[in-house]
């Protein structure tokens, strides 16, 4: 809020209405959406807020359970968000940026490096939060790649990438052929 022009925040837990009032009062750049992020319509909001401050960048500290399908529902829905940085559980964070030939690498991997440059940007040790978690977290960086790819195409891909990843003791062939 103190560098942006707007923040536009999603929030289920309705409990922290006062908190949130509390703690942000001194910003009125900060729009706070009482709804889980996996139902809202993300491309008209994407689109109305890119329309009115010019680009859309995604910064999260997301939960650590529903991490992919907010990520994966942002690659899908939203390809035009040039940038989008998350706080995720370390071993999710490593499997996005993993490299080839490395144990981490999977559909997770090809997924999103397909559509970005994935970075991962710092770790955030466990014992940073009150009451500390039983993980540690890191910060990943995703970088939309210029390249234009045609989303059926691309729904095809991913759909190849997950049966070739679907039982990670067997072969390619194995995989596909089931």
């Amino acid at each position: 809020a103190r560098v942006a022009k707007h923040v536009t925040a999603y929030e289920v837990d309705e409990d922290l209405k006062p908190v949130l009032a509390d703690t942000l009062s001194p910003y009125d750049n900060i729009e706070i959406i009482w709804q889980d992020f996996l139902t809202c319509d993300i491309k008209t909001k994407v689109q109305e807020l890119r329309e009115q401050y010019g680009s859309v960048s995604v910064c999260a500290n997301l939960p650590y359970y529903i991490t992919t399908p907010v990520l994966f529902r942002l690659f899908e829905e939203a390809p035009d968000i040039p940038y989008i940085t998350v706080m995720v559980q370390k071993e999710v964070g490593e499997r996005f940026a993993a490299g080839v030939n490395t144990q981490e690498y999977g559909a997770l991997s090809v997924e999103a490096q397909t559509l970005y440059d994935v970075r991962k940007l710092f770790n955030v040790p466990a014992r940073s939060f009150n009451p500390s978690p039983n993980v540690d977290s890191v910060i990943i960086q995703f970088a939309r790649r210029s390249e234009t790819v045609d989303p059926e195409d691309l729904q095809k891909f991913f759909t190849f990438v997950k049966a070739c990843f679907r039982q990670r003791r067997k072969t390619v062939y194995n995989n596909l052929r089931d």
